[in-house]
């Protein structure tokens, strides 16, 4: 017979507490390890309590939740370096799990899933949904002051959402965050196997804003025939900010946003694009730019009347959502951003 010492922290507070080990013919053992039924040992935390950090993590610097905790659970042996490697832990586990996963896919040997021809605006036409963005998000300071504000430090933040098989009448999605060294394209492609395999082809509809490296993202993912549109939410925003610093004054600002508006609604482009060069500009820049941004993306503007009225997704207000969830809640260290963005991803509960 022994004893063992055990330190535990909860969300309340910590303490330490004694297990009785017994004999066994593989040495001194406690129920627990006979059991495996929990794995307590030096600095053991509940899952709860890690819960409550990593949300936290979303909202405050890794210093800041340090000290809510340190006001919670009744001293500071939670510290902020602590904090930054459980987070980067959690997201080495994920990134073993996707390589796994491709891994996997590699393997099978099966053919890659085709993409089925789609009529956007049949309400009865099935569709796959698939949305990206890319979200650029700022470095964290390590103390907060006014100065040396020039040559921020950025990282960029892909994240990506597949519609997958539900049994109930709502839509699901699987969102994707690739772990450093992950390739996207694989990342994406074994989580369409997944889901979908057997199928030969599947009815992809991607949704994204207007940047280039999204269109090229897809057509690597799904091949060059893929159906993509641009979302409403940003071409509407798009026209908006623009045209604020085009038009001369601000009785034609108020004519000319409602028209293009209207046009652009309708899936009539060029005729957008016509209005467009009959009017005189105050910043001719912003006008190439708005001219520009049009022509490069009317091969995925459509008639978003149409597809609304047969009750079909127009805009990425769940792309949206995820951002602010997982990536826009507060400036992050460029090396921890992909780290918590990707636990935030995978465990719902930190979201």
């Amino acid at each position: 017979m022994g004893y063992q010492d055990v330190y535990i922290k909860t969300l309340n507070g910590f303490f330490d507490f004694r297990l009785r080990r017994y004999k066994t013919e593989q040495g001194l053992k406690t129920w627990f390890d006979l059991t495996q039924f929990l794995p307590f040992g030096k600095g053991y935390e509940t899952p709860l309590l890690q819960t409550y950090y990593l949300r936290w993590c979303k909202h405050l610097s890794y210093e800041n939740v340090s000290g809510l905790l340190a006001s919670r659970i009744g001293n500071g042996s939670l510290s902020d370096q602590h904090i930054f490697n459980r987070v980067a832990a959690y997201a080495s586990e994920i990134k073993d799990r996707q390589s796994a996963q491709i891994t996997s896919w590699e393997q099978s040997q099966t053919k890659e899933i085709a993409c089925e021809a789609v009529d956007i605006y049949d309400a009865n036409s099935k569709e796959v949904l698939f949305y990206s963005d890319s979200v650029c998000v700022g470095k964290q300071k390590p103390k907060r002051d006014k100065k040396h504000k020039e040559g921020k430090e950025r990282t960029n933040i892909n994240l990506m959402m597949l519609q997958i098989p539900s049994q109930i009448n709502k839509a699901t999605f699987e969102t994707m965050v690739a772990a450093e060294g992950i390739e996207e394209v694989k990342l994406v492609k074994s989580v369409l196997h997944k889901y979908y395999k057997g199928a030969s082809s599947v009815p992809i509809v991607c949704i994204s804003d207007g940047a280039t490296c999204l269109k090229n993202q897809t057509k690597s993912i799904f091949g060059q025939e893929v159906v993509h549109l641009l979302d409403w939410y940003h071409l509407s925003a798009k026209i908006t900010q623009l045209m604020s610093q085009i038009a001369p004054n601000k009785e034609i600002k108020q004519e000319m946003i409602p028209l293009l508006l209207n046009y652009l609604w309708q899936g009539k482009t060029s005729t957008a694009i016509i209005a467009l060069k009959f009017l005189v500009p105050k910043n001719k820049d912003k006008h190439q730019e708005l001219i520009g941004y049009l022509e490069k993306n009317e091969a995925y503007i459509i008639n978003y009347e149409l597809r609304q009225k047969a009750g079909k997704s127009i805009g990425s207000g769940r792309m949206e959502k995820q951002n602010d969830v997982i990536v826009a809640k507060r400036a992050w260290s460029v090396k921890g951003a992909r780290s918590l963005a990707i636990v935030t991803a995978y465990h719902k509960d930190y979201a």
